[in-house]
C-alpha cells in the first residue's frame, strides 16, 4: 500500500507554447498504444505531447507523456500508460510538443467536480424494471483559490487566455513537484476579481474545465 498524498509541495504547471504540428501516421491498438511518425518528431522520453486526432477519438485533445521513443524511420513512441486496445481506429492527426512555462503559485485551495457519468434510460413494455446505460461523462472542473496579485505573471496570462477562450495543457505534480503527475487539457476561466472578508486575505478564483480524461503517471519514464 502506497503512502497517502497531501496538498503540500504540489507544483501546478501550465502550457505556454505548443510546438509545430508533428504528423502522425498511426496509433496502434495495444497496451500501451504506440504512435508512429513519417518524419523524426525530435521527441524524447519524458516529453509531454498534446494530440489532435480523428478516428481514435478517445485520445483526441488529450495529453500524454512520451515513453519508448525509438526509430530512424518510421519513428515511434509509446503513449505512456494508455491502453488503446479497444479504442476506435486511428484515421489521421498530429502531435504537438508542450512547453510548460508558467507555474501557478500562491494557491490556497482546490476543488474538483465533474467526471460523473450521464445515463440514458429506457424500458420495453415487457419490462418491469427500467434499463439504464452510461452514454457520456461530464467534463471535470478544477476550481482554484489563489492569493490575489494582479502583478503575478501567471495569473495575468490566465486572464488573457480566459478572454480568448484558450485551452491549455495543465500538469499537476505531487510529492515535491515530481510524481505522481496528472495531465490534461482545459479551458481557462479567470477574471482576477478580488474576493475576501474584513481583515482577511484578498483572494481570487479561477477554473479550468477539462477537455477529455486526465492521464496519470506515478513515476518517471
Amino acid at each position: 500500500m502506497s503512502a497517502p498524498y497531501f496538498w503540500s509541495n504540489v507544483a501546478i504547471s501550465i502550457e505556454t507554447a505548443l510546438g509545430s504540428a508533428l504528423a502522425l501516421s498511426g496509433i496502434t491498438k495495444a497496451d500501451p498504444g504506440v504512435a508512429s511518425f513519417a518524419a523524426d518528431p525530435s521527441l524524447s522520453d519524458g516529453d509531454f505531447i498534446s494530440l489532435s486526432v480523428a478516428g481514435m477519438t478517445q485520445v483526441d485533445g488529450r495529453v500524454f507523456r512520451v515513453e519508448g521513443a525509438a526509430g530512424s524511420g518510421p519513428y515511434t513512441l509509446e503513449l505512456g500508460g494508455e491502453d488503446t486496445t479497444n479504442y476506435a481506429t486511428f484515421a489521421n492527426g498530429n502531435a504537438y510538443a508542450i512547453t510548460f512555462g508558467n507555474t501557478l503559485n500562491k494557491t490556497t485551495a482546490v476543488q474538483v467536480t465533474g467526471g460523473d457519468a450521464q445515463y440514458e434510460e429506457w424500458t420495453y413494455i415487457q419490462d418491469t424494471v427500467r434499463r439504464r446505460q452510461a452514454t457520456s461523462f461530464n467534463p471535470i472542473q478544477l476550481s482554484f483559490e489563489c492569493v490575489w496579485d494582479p502583478a503575478d505573471t501567471t495569473l495575468a496570462a490566465l486572464l488573457a487566455d480566459s478572454k480568448l477562450f484558450t485551452n491549455r495543457a495543465i500538469k499537476i505534480a505531487f510529492a515535491s513537484g515530481t510524481y505522481p503527475v496528472m495531465v490534461f487539457r482545459g479551458g481557462i476561466g479567470a477574471t482576477l476579481l478580488p474576493t475576501g472578508q474584513a481583515q482577511g486575505l484578498v483572494k481570487t478564483s479561477l477554473t479550468i474545465d477539462g477537455q477529455g480524461f486526465p492521464t496519470y503517471y506515478t513515476a518517471a519514464p
